[in-house]
């Protein structure tokens, strides 16, 4: 019965996520202003590659890209907090090595003041200060060879391949047309020029409410601006969210800092999903958005599966472990 109750659960996610998705409709929503974000170009390599963000109904807040802040409330507590009327981009670079090559990993993080909940289209995964990462991979030439999307809670990760990537390095019977995601449907190859142009970057269409990535193509800031306002957010490195100012020379972080909270994204809980899937994952914050990193220096475990007994081998921190786990031959 304990076993029935568990696999109940997982359906019960699995639907939730499928709910959420809009039935994997990709063509973008055009009933509300549209924005597209465009990182700062500061001469750097984070800036060269960073995707462009296009985000459907900006006229809601919760939307629009913003920046982790924190004050005061009136009664004296720390109040951390997206702002968003300040769309920062945090950055970060990792290199990583498989037996068959080095690689250099971009991420990028943004984050929004929230996911918001309706019963009318369930979204297990509402909850405040919520976030997505992209994480590009580019070889020692600087060619991108995979594009991976991901909350950073971990959930809903979807790895796409470029052109680039050689197909002796895709999983097994991977679909280059498409592939299903969590009730989403994603290219199953973002396709670059022959050549590759600076010019051309990520394109990440981003569902209203959820945050879901709906559809990822390449192109040029010059085309994809023909959907709606242009905003320039600034680069920022990952440290930063660990030094919010709150005033007077104080500062605090996005993320707890002991305890077993510690790595968590202060405020983020998400009790839908802790009470459909948090005993089956074995996890009572599971879809908690954290820190990305190893758990000896979070305190958290980056874990992208619902499987509990794959959830170590699932850490993104590893990630030539990660890619090995989800069949990528790299």
């Amino acid at each position: 019965m304990r076993n029935i109750g568990y696999c109940m659960l997982v359906m019960a996610g699995a639907l939730s996520g499928c709910m959420t998705a809009g039935g994997g409709n990709r063509d973008l929503d055009t009933r509300g202003p549209v924005r597209v974000y465009s990182a700062e170009d500061d001469g750097s390599r984070l800036a060269r590659y960073a995707p462009l963000f296009v985000v459907e109904h900006a006229e809601n807040a919760y939307n629009r890209i913003g920046a982790p802040a924190a004050r005061y409330k009136a009664d004296g507590q720390e109040d951390v907090y997206v702002d968003a009327s300040t769309p920062t981009i945090y950055v970060d670079e990792q290199e990583f090595e498989t037996e068959h090559g080095h690689y250099t990993n971009l991420i990028y993080r943004v984050h929004f003041e929230e996911s918001p909940f309706s019963f009318g289209n369930f979204n297990p995964s509402a909850g405040k200060n919520v976030g997505l990462m992209t994480v590009i991979t580019i070889d020692d030439a600087g060619s991108p060879l995979l594009i991976n999307t991901v909350h950073t809670c971990g959930c809903y990760h979807a790895v796409i391949p470029t052109s680039y990537l050689p197909q002796d390095a895709l999983p097994e019977k991977w679909n280059i047309d498409e592939f299903a995601n969590y009730g989403e449907r994603l290219p199953g190859v973002v396709r670059y020029p022959e050549m590759f142009d600076p010019a051309v970057r990520p394109v990440l269409y981003l569902r209203a409410k959820t945050h879901r990535v709906k559809n990822l193509e390449a192109g040029t800031l010059a085309i994809t601006s023909a959907h709606g306002d242009v905003v320039t957010a600034p680069l920022a490195p990952m440290e930063a969210l660990k030094h919010l100012p709150l005033g007077d020379g104080e500062e605090t972080s996005f993320y707890y800092e002991e305890g077993d909270k510690k790595g968590l994204v202060k405020g983020a809980r998400k009790p839908w999903e802790t009470a459909l899937l948090g005993a089956w994952v074995q996890d009572s914050r599971v879809g908690q958005d954290r820190e990305f990193g190893s758990r000896e220096e979070t305190g958290q475990l980056f874990y992208t599966t619902l499987n509990p007994n794959k959830k170590e081998a699932s850490d993104m921190s590893d990630y030539a472990g990660f890619l090995a786990l989800n069949g990528w031959r790299m």
